[in-house]
């Protein structure tokens, strides 16, 4: 889909990923169109998925949510993450807010991963 998206916008300069596999599939995107160091690809993801793709620039970023993504992921429902320590808004221990509107959770980015700190980062 980033190969077609960027034909039909050759003067595309960024890409933004919403889920953990996009951040990949865009950088082969900008390798099999020679585009790395031309398009910006921002997202979601795992260092140890995308620490290549970081370092030689064709992801240029990652965002990490915070821990109550692994609350939901352990099994919590997200009602019962709406009442996680009992606040329909809470800053988390690293700073943020938390929203809890009914069913949908918001929660703050938390970790901004590059190429200068990938290498530091042990997942």
């Amino acid at each position: 889909m980033a190969v077609a998206a960027l034909q039909a916008h050759p003067d595309a300069v960024g890409i933004a990923c919403t889920n953990s596999v996009s951040p990949r599939g865009a950088a082969e995107a900008l390798r099999t169109l020679h585009k790395v160091g031309t398009v910006k690809v921002w997202g979601l993801g795992l260092p140890s998925e995308n620490r290549n793709y970081l370092k030689e620039g064709s992801v240029t970023g990652l965002y990490l949510w915070d821990s109550a993504a692994a609350y939901l992921h352990h099994g919590q429902t997200r009602a019962r993450c709406a009442k996680w320590k009992g606040a329909e808004r809470r800053r988390p221990a690293q700073g943020g807010i938390m929203h809890v509107n009914g069913p949908l959770v918001t929660l703050p980015l938390r970790l901004e991963i590059t190429k200068e700190n990938v290498d530091s980062l042990k997942f």
